[in-house]
């Protein structure tokens, strides 16, 4: 009866409350309801964005700042002491000084792995390959962007060509034009040894470091002049160092490349007055690497 006497009084509020009010006071509580429910699902929403989120505190690489210099960060934190190569989101190795990249740097710097390395406005060359200053003033010989220390033969500054000694330069530079022909071929050598390296750091693939090495050549003899006078353009020095060039010297050129390769070759109608390329094998397959159009392939030559 209690109960019965409840429910009446209930329906009676309610039927003075629809009076009064409308049908809207009906609702109000379905709806402080559903409003409840639509907060607690964006809360959630936010705490799973959030989740998501990756802290600033786990940032560690290069942040540009408001007045254009760029900063190192290390786990969310500046590191001012900072001194070193730190590799940057574009694949490129820039030099941080005091917790600063340093573009107005050209010289060698040292790597956080003990290297030193060749860099220019502040970015680290991989490419390059000769003399640079140091900050002692002296000149080292630099590999594929990398200070060798052990290196002795002739390597290239300016216009002109150097002993390299223990990787230090040494004495006074000559010309191509007054270089003995040891020191040409050891000259062709040096400018050898730095394709191979960087085709290495191309591609661990031999036949994809063929074809890298293949190009350089070629720009090498595109910078040249194609004359069979004197005997300097049937050499690897020709388009390496005298800027002369055949199909024979392009062939020598490109082979003492591989060489460094490690990728055996032998020269397709050597000394003989009709087109000359290298032949290779690579992996027990048969092909082809010619330096004078900077092209290669498996099988038999493309072109001939």
């Amino acid at each position: 009866m209690q109960i019965l006497k409840k429910v009446k009084v209930i329906l009676i509020m309610m039927l003075i409350s629809f009076m009064i009010f409308g049908f809207d006071s009906l609702v109000t509580v379905n709806a402080s309801e559903n409003i409840s429910k639509d907060y607690s699902v964006a809360s959630n929403n936010e705490k799973s964005d959030m989740q998501n989120q990756v802290p600033e505190e786990s940032f560690t690489g290069l942040e540009k700042q408001s007045d254009g210099s760029w900063i190192y960060i290390q786990n969310g934190v500046f590191k001012e002491n900072f001194s070193g190569l730190v590799k940057h989101t574009d694949g490129k190795y820039y030099y941080v000084k005091n917790g600063k990249v340093d573009f107005g740097k050209t010289g060698i710097v040292k790597h956080t792995n003990g290297n030193w390395h060749y860099v220019k406005k502040g970015i680290m060359q991989p490419k390059y390959s000769g003399l640079s200053k140091h900050t002692n003033k002296k000149y080292y010989y630099i590999e594929a962007g990398v200070k060798k220390s052990n290196y002795n033969g002739i390597a290239k500054l300016g216009t002109k060509y150097y002993k390299v000694k223990k990787g230090k330069k040494v004495g006074r530079g000559k010309s191509a034009g007054k270089l003995t022909k040891k020191e040409l071929k050891l000259a062709a050598t040096t400018t050898a040894r730095g394709i191979a390296a960087c085709a290495k750091r191309y591609s661990p693939n031999k036949w994809k470091q063929v074809e890298y090495a293949s190009q350089k050549v070629y720009k090498y003899c595109k910078k040249s002049k194609y004359t069979s006078k004197g005997s300097a353009y049937r050499e690897a020095y020709g388009p390496f160092v005298k800027k002369q060039y055949t199909c024979a010297g392009s062939t020598r050129a490109l082979g003492l490349v591989l060489d460094y390769l490690k990728v055996p070759w032998s020269h397709a109608n050597e000394n003989k007055w009709t087109h000359q390329w290298c032949k290779i094998k690579i992996g027990g397959k048969k092909g082809w690497a010619d330096g004078m159009i900077g092209l290669s392939g498996k099988g038999k030559h493309a072109f001939i």
